[in-house]
């Protein structure tokens, strides 16, 4: 199991703050693709910009979406932020 950490705009999509993924998907893609599936279109609008962290560290930083994910790995959506 993966837990999905979501935040803002995209927690709406999900009604609430956190998702758990059964049947380990294999990379942070597979999540963001699952993740896909389950909510609705806003969420694809959504996710333009945002940091994915595999528990806590930017997967830009590590193999982007191709990143491993193990069970019990946690895996943040952070949407980008403005204001002023």
């Amino acid at each position: 199991m993966v837990e999905v950490l979501l935040f803002a705009s995209l927690a709406r999509s999900f009604g609430g703050g956190s998702v758990r993924i059964q049947d380990g998907p294999a990379t942070a893609g597979e999540v963001i693709e699952r993740l896909k599936a389950m909510a609705g279109p806003q969420f694809h609008s959504d996710l333009a910009g945002v940091t994915i962290l595999l528990n806590g560290r930017n997967v830009e930083f590590l193999d982007g979406l191709a990143t491993r994910v193990t069970p019990g790995d946690t895996i943040t959506l952070i949407p980008p932020v403005a204001g002023g």
